[in-house]
């Protein structure tokens, strides 16, 4: 993907994404795919179209999520999420489901569980989802909402360990809320 100069001068982060945007178009020798040293990987990002670029976005914004750039994550899920109304769902899901997690860390709870429903509407039969969503209920002080949540994961995924510590959480919020 990068001649060997440009990959040594990349950070690790950068070669993953490097490695995925390569995926991304084919990942063949002859897809001419190639950074170079006088542009950025964002640059590069730009030239790409359709759901090469839809898949790349994605992964910059794991990137950025695993960086603790929550904003820059935000806006690549964003992109993902709203601008490919001509996409599958499916392909979406993962970027909507990211972004609900990305706005939480920001502690922007009503965008984060309006993205979270938005993906309980691409796929209601998550566990992971209802469970975050859950989370960022009781994170806003929702604790009944948060307990109705929990119980919807566990439905689904009975051996959720997260999920099991966090519904007995909220029942004790709820205990000292109402026994203080």
């Amino acid at each position: 993907c990068c001649d060997g100069g440009t990959a040594r001068s990349l950070s690790p982060d950068e070669r993953s994404l490097a490695a995925a945007m390569k995926r991304a178009i084919g990942g063949s020798p002859d897809s001419g795919w190639s950074v170079h040293r006088d542009e950025t990987l964002e640059e590069r990002l730009r030239s790409l179209t359709g759901s090469k670029q839809l898949v790349v976005l994605h992964e910059l914004g794991v990137l950025y999520f695993h960086k603790g750039e929550y904003s820059n994550a935000v806006r690549c899920f964003l992109q993902v999420a709203e601008g490919s109304p001509h996409h599958d769902d499916a392909a979406r899901e993962p970027s909507v489901f990211n972004l609900g997690h990305a706005y939480r860390k920001l502690r922007d709870f009503d965008s984060a569980a309006k993205w979270y429903r938005v993906a309980l509407s691409i796929n209601p039969r998550l566990a992971s989802t209802y469970s975050a969503l859950g989370l960022t209920l009781h994170l806003r002080g929702d604790v009944h909402a948060a307990i109705e949540l929990y119980h919807q994961a566990l439905s689904l995924k009975p051996d959720d360990t997260f999920t099991c510590e966090m519904l007995t959480e909220a029942l004790k919020d709820l205990d000292e809320a109402v026994d203080p």
